[in-house]
């Protein structure tokens, strides 16, 4: 019994977050307190135990979700809460947020990587429910995230909306830790699932500080090692902030003609749709048809992008074109500028 306790101890000692999840899980109120305040950085290590209590999760992700949204956006809350019965198989991923925009919210999609995918297509399996509970369906069924962004929801691959958890200091293994790493990675490959499935639950236990030599292994020829090592380290990487956010234009203290264009944008609303347009054909456009200056990067690339947007006010368009391209926009002498 005690050897047991030890070893949950060391899969999950009291201060560490999944103890905390757990505890909440439990009804514990001051573990509940302690995953709001964190944030955005608890709704992927939620997720990730979804499957112990489905309801009470969700609940609190979408709490988390609302309370993370950039910029604030009150009314969203009560248009999520509306009940809809859509209804639909087999549909692609690519009309979700065709959907989404059908229910009454606006949407965009974040670039999708389809090899990434648990499905390339849905059903919308629930009726009658609030619009958040199909979302998260329809996100579920495809291993797709949703988030509230720039007064859109937007719908992207989990790494790209959400940090995998909160910043961690990663401790360098031990020789010793490092020489065990070595064996249990092996031991994978064994005939036995229940020497695989132990060797994976410690591997798990030793942390983010295993995940290099986890990496160093993805290209192993062995195909079970190197799936397993791959769920590993998918589930130990610490990730940075989601992709979208305060854009760089957000963070300025503008005033004189720069505020002026900033607040222009903010007011103006444009319906557009750019089939592989590249940004410097969509700032082309805007100057053309809207008057607006915008300057584009010698260094960004000419990528091809298809989105569509209805009745959006252009600061929020720009922000999420340039944050799903990895870029960012600025506001400078009386100029828009895109770039990194």
């Amino acid at each position: 019994m005690i050897a047991l306790l030890l070893a949950a101890l060391v899969q999950n000692p009291p201060d560490s977050l999944d103890a905390r999840i757990d505890a909440f899980l439990k009804g514990d109120a001051a573990a509940r307190a302690e995953l709001v305040k964190l944030g955005a950085y608890a709704i992927r290590p939620l997720q990730r135990a979804e499957g112990k209590n489905p309801k009470v999760v969700d609940a609190l992700v979408y709490e988390l979700k609302l309370a993370a949204a950039y910029p604030q956006w009150p009314e969203i809350a009560a248009r999520l809460d509306y009940e809809a019965t859509p209804t639909g198989g087999g549909m692609a991923v690519e009309w979700a947020p065709s959907l989404v925009r059908n229910l009454g919210l606006p949407a965009f999609a974040d670039e999708i990587d389809f090899g990434k995918l648990k499905a390339k297509t849905f059903d919308v399996r629930l009726t009658g429910v609030s619009l958040w509970l199909i979302l998260d369906d329809i996100c579920r069924q495809t291993g797709l995230e949703w988030g509230l962004f720039h007064h859109h929801v937007v719908i992207g691959h989990p790494d790209r909306l959400w940090p995998s958890g909160p910043p961690v200091k990663i401790v360098d293994l031990t020789e010793e830790a490092v020489a065990r790493a070595k064996k249990l990675v092996e031991r994978l490959a064994d005939e036995s699932i229940e020497v695989r499935e132990s060797a994976s639950k410690e591997l798990m236990a030793m942390g983010p500080a295993v995940v290099k030599l986890l990496e160093s292994n993805l290209a192993r020829r062995e195909g079970e090692i190197a799936a397993r090592c791959a769920t590993i380290v998918e589930n130990l990487r610490v990730t940075p902030k989601g992709k979208f956010g305060k854009s760089g234009a957000d963070r300025q203290d503008l005033s004189g003609e720069d505020e002026k264009l900033s607040d222009r944008l903010r007011a103006f609303k444009a319906t557009v749709n750019f089939d592989k347009q590249t940004l410097r054909q969509i700032a082309e456009h805007f100057a053309k048809v809207d008057g607006l200056p915008i300057d584009v990067d010698a260094a960004v690339p000419d990528k091809p992008v298809t989105v569509s947007f209805k009745a959006s006010h252009v600061h929020d368009i720009l922000a999420l074109i340039t944050q799903s391209q990895g870029l960012d926009f600025t506001i400078r002498n009386g100029r828009i500028r895109i770039g990194k």
